[in-house]
């Protein structure tokens, strides 16, 4: 079996919160692991059968008509590896959920430099949090504008949903809801709101508490202002609490 979607990530934007929600849906077959991360590293090392399997039904149940994963890995992916996606499955519906950049790349921090670098936070200079958020990787998964080019290209414009990281804790149901009709599954279903509810942690149970210092929420609002107005004239004002926020930091109350 085919995927009928993908979720995409972005990274520390809600993806575990998002895959368990989604798997609630009668009709939604989520696979097992959650990142099967095929087009990132896996599709050097296993062949598409093995890649399909994840998508087939347990043995004596129906095909679900809606099956998918989230591997925010593939937020990352260039844009011939995107195309190489969309070539191979044209039809494939897509979900992304974006993060305002500085709270992002704060909890990013936490979890490659504290939890897999083992290093406390709270003891770092403020200059290896700066040269961390120049990385590659970083950069990324924080620039929503290339990552929305990439996978809404083609003739398929309205392949690509684009949901909030703020709204899984404001309307979580509602983002459930309309990330459901994007990729198809029934609309009659009704979210159990005493599920959807229990907020996966944002951070992960290894985030280590430490409050962002002024001077890094500062260099961040500072690098990501431009980007992140652009992209909320393109949402249509969608982000705007974003750039509020970036703003106020920066004592920039002009747009």
């Amino acid at each position: 079996m085919e995927p009928t979607f993908i979720g995409i990530g972005s990274a520390r934007c809600g993806s575990t919160w998002l895959h368990r929600s989604l798997g609630l849906h009668p009709d939604v077959h989520m696979s097992d692991p959650k990142q099967i991360c095929f087009f990132d590293r896996m599709i050097k090392k296993e062949s598409l059968e093995w890649y399909w399997s994840h998508f087939d039904p347990p043995a004596g149940q129906a095909t679900c008509p809606v099956r998918g994963e989230i591997t925010p890995f593939y937020a990352r992916l260039s844009k011939r590896s995107v195309d190489s996606v969309l070539r191979l499955l044209p039809e494939i519906r897509v979900l992304l959920t974006i993060r305002n950049p500085v709270d992002r790349c704060w909890s990013a921090a936490h979890l490659d430099l504290g939890h897999y670098g083992g290093r406390q936070l709270a003891t770092m200079n403020p200059s290896a949090f700066f040269r961390y958020f120049e990385r590659q990787r970083v950069i990324r998964y924080t620039d929503y504008e290339r990552i929305i080019d990439r996978w809404s290209s083609g003739s398929t414009s309205d392949r690509l949903h684009v949901e909030r990281f703020e709204d899984i804790e404001e309307d979580p149901v509602g983002l459930l809801s309309r990330s459901l009709l994007h990729i198809g599954a029934s609309s009659e279903w009704v979210a159990p709101l005493e599920q959807v509810t229990q907020i996966v942690r944002p951070e992960g149970r290894d985030h280590q508490g430490v409050l962002m210092p002024e001077s890094v929420r500062w260099y961040l609002s500072s690098k990501w202002i431009e980007p992140t107005r652009r992209l909320n004239h393109r949402l249509e004002g969608a982000v705007q609490g974003w750039v509020d926020s970036m703003e106020e930091v920066l004592g920039d109350p002009v747009a």
